[in-house]
């Protein structure tokens, strides 16, 4: 249905291109300029311009964008026609001209081949412009595929501005002194955090590794945000799978069969897996039998490893995968988790919502033990709900443990009750207290608003719009380093070594060659007097020295720009080569719609590499993932627990913990008193309480902005 033609309306579309699909999201908002002029509301002046989202205005086409790699000329008929058609139905046809219209692909688009992804966006971009009168500016800054840490800002602004944070803004109070929301968000590929840092003495120890958001009130003045954010590729649900998997069989011995009953599959037991639940697997040139046994103890031993906890960080803390960020103050931050971190926890478990740490784990540790049989009746009963197929339910054990693993050990959520000595009663009341702080949080909804990161980038583009006051800082998003803001901040501080070694180069370099010049001229006017100590004082070599300085920064600004525009999707080369079947499900597609009810380990060999680690886990020569060969503890793990499997044994795994000294063995998993209540079976958490977010609830999809 078209909207009624109001001059003042102001409308932006943002189609977000995710591996399993497109999403097409229109937004409103009225104009700035008019606002700024007409109103004398100081809560109006000092915020945001308020956008407007209509939940019939998105619409989802599948398949993903990526999915048109080696066939970019159907891109329009098959794909953006239809979603090109919906806005044109709601947007008045007078502002179509004036309606801006962005393109942002993530997961699967990241993980193409370069050539073929600049095909497809460039496809993308002349059939919109062709076929439409939506705004277009230019294809580079309209049409783009966004890297993770974009994506967790984005999401951060568009959480906060649910949130109502970014409302009534005091340009008095420090950037630390006002509230917000921290953002998780975990997909298929890979998983985000961003969040102001809960001091100033943090935030000036770590400005190095944080990014400005710069907004714009209705009156022109500037909000300013600082924020951290990371990205971790291969870290999301279903990436994080795959690795499982080639861990369970990487780790088994070599010449050995595991053919237990003869039928050319080797046998083998996963423990992330509900228990009976079986999968066939293809593995080089070996097939395997993999049968749950519903032993979530044993799965969140093997999960540990996979966070990469063992790598060096630049400094402390240090979260996973080598990634350094600044403290995360739990009793004072808030953070609200989507994607996968509110599909499982809602669809499987009812419990979306208030992470409450005790209630969820002992729900999730009686799904994962229970008969995949039982889980089967209950899926045909209707008890998990219209939003989840039997598919999906197949991995809802692997992805909650860990979502349960990433929280916990990768980021310090403290579990209340069980690794809280650190508080005392007190302190902990408080965080239970109705109404009162609550660490995390997952959320699809705020206010009956779908939460996306998607709307970050049309708040963005709406601040943008409003015309500055004075001198106002401008509207976007600024690295604290002189990279651009899609550069790593970690490449920068390299690069800086690097480059400064050949700085000093260049001035040696010219230092010489002028010693020579002055030599030369020496023997040609014998008269004349040269003295080495009086180079560095000499005006000429001073000259030399600051054009050896411009050369340098130019040099240095042109190799790292080539670095992103050619080295740095070579690493997404790399990942989509083991990750095509993967990334195809980053929005919740069921591993059995490709193969066998599980993303095919194919070639899993790869660089899984972030922005902000850039750590290799390229496959070893004898076929053995060079990040499981750095664990040892996951090698002999699982080895181990293969023949307490087969032997009926009860023998004890090696434990691991994640408070144990940096660069020491870990010696006891997750502390002595998780692993006491593991142990006991009639742990009652009834009685648990915490406040309650009110996070209304609606189907599981994604929006699309930006």
């Amino acid at each position: 249905m078209i909207q009624t033609d109001n001059i003042d309306d102001r409308y932006g579309i943002v189609i977000d291109s995710g591996s399993s699909g497109s999403r097409i999201q229109i937004y409103t908002w009225k104009d700035p300029a008019s606002l700024q002029k007409g109103s004398s509301d100081d809560q109006i002046l000092n915020s945001v311009p308020k956008i407007i989202q209509n939940e019939s205005w998105s619409y989802k086409i599948t398949p993903g964008l990526s999915s048109y790699a080696d066939k970019p000329s159907k891109v329009w008929d098959s794909h953006f026609k239809h979603l090109i058609k919906h806005a044109e139905e709601i947007i008045p046809e007078s502002h179509h001209a004036q309606t801006p219209i962005f393109v942002q692909a993530t997961a699967g688009m990241r993980l193409l081949p370069e050539k073929k992804r600049e095909k497809v966006l460039e496809a993308t971009c002349k059939s919109i412009k062709g076929h439409s009168k939506f705004q277009i500016e230019d294809c580079a800054s309209h049409v783009q595929v966004i890297d993770g840490e974009t994506e967790g800002l984005y999401g951060w602004i568009g959480l906060n501005y649910l949130k109502g944070t970014l409302n009534d803004y005091d340009a008095t109070k420090s950037v630390v002194d006002h509230s917000s929301f921290g953002f998780m968000d975990m997909g298929g590929a890979s998983t985000q955090i961003a969040f102001v840092p809960s001091s100033l003495e943090e935030l000036k120890k770590h400005e190095d590794d944080v990014y400005n958001v710069y907004l714009r009130n209705i009156d022109g003045n500037a909000q300013r945000w600082s924020v951290f954010v990371s990205t971790w590729l291969g870290f999301g649900a279903n990436e994080a799978r795959r690795r499982h998997l080639k861990s369970l069989i990487s780790s088994l011995p070599e010449g050995i069969s595991y053919d237990l009953d003869g039928d050319g599959y080797n046998d083998i037991i996963d423990p992330c897996s509900p228990k009976d639940m079986k999968i066939k697997q293809e593995y080089g040139d070996h097939k395997y039998d993999i049968t749950g046994s519903g032993d979530y103890e044993m799965c969140l031993k093997l999960l540990y490893p996979l966070l990469l906890k063992n790598l060096p960080c630049k400094d402390y803390p240090c979260l996973f995968n080598g990634v350094h960020a600044p403290p995360i103050d739990f009793e004072k931050d808030k953070f609200i988790g989507v994607s996968e971190y509110w599909y499982t926890a809602n669809d499987v478990f009812h419990m979306g919502g208030e992470y409450n740490f005790m209630k969820y784990n002992e729900k999730l540790k009686e799904f994962c033990e229970s008969p995949w049989e039982d889980i089967q009746a209950n899926f045909d009963k209707g008890f998990y709900g219209d939003q989840i197929n039997l598919p999906l339910l197949r991995d809802s054990c692997f992805k909650a443990s860990w979502v349960v693993s990433v929280l916990h050990e990768g980021f310090g959520l403290p579990r209340i009750g069980l690794d809280t000595d650190y508080l005392d009663e007190s302190k902990i009341k408080e965080i239970n207290k109705e109404a009162e702080h609550v660490p995390f949080a997952s959320a699809n909804l705020i206010d009956g608003a779908e939460l996306s990161w998607t709307l970050g980038k049309i708040l963005l583009y709406a601040a943008g719009q409003v015309p500055a006051a004075g001198t106002a800082h401008f509207v976007g998003i600024e690295s604290s380093s002189a990279l651009p803001a899609a550069a790593s901040t970690r490449f920068a501080r390299e690069s800086d070594s690097l480059f400064g070694g050949m700085f000093y180069l260049l001035i040696l370099v010219a230092v010489i060659g002028y010693a020579i010049h002055a030599g030369f001229v020496k023997k040609l006017n014998p008269a004349g007097k040269f003295a080495m100590s009086k180079i560095a004082d000499s005006p000429t070599a001073l000259a030399i020295i600051d054009d050896s300085n411009r050369v340098y920064q130019k040099l240095k600004q042109k190799t790292i720009a080539f670095y992103y525009s050619k080295l740095a999707p070579q690493e997404s080369q790399d990942v989509y080569k083991g990750s095509q079947e993967s990334a195809k499900m980053e929005e919740g597609l069921a591993s059995s719609q490709l193969k066998g009810y599980m993303p095919s380990v194919g070639n899993l060999s790869g660089n899984l590499r972030t922005r902000s680690s850039m750590m290799n886990l390229q496959q070893g020569s004898e076929g053995d993932d060079t990040a499981h060969r750095s664990h040892p503890s996951s090698t002999s793990l699982y080895g181990n627990f293969i023949q307490t499997q087969r032997h009926g044994s009860s023998s004890s795994i090696p434990s691991l913990n994640r408070n144990s000294s940096y660069g020491n063995p870990p010696s006891d998993f997750m502390g002595k008193k998780y692993n006491q209540y593991l142990a006991g079976s009639n742990h009652n958490v009834g009685s648990s309480s915490g406040s309650h977010l009110d996070l209304k609830t609606l189907r599981k999809d994604k929006t699309v902005v930006d």
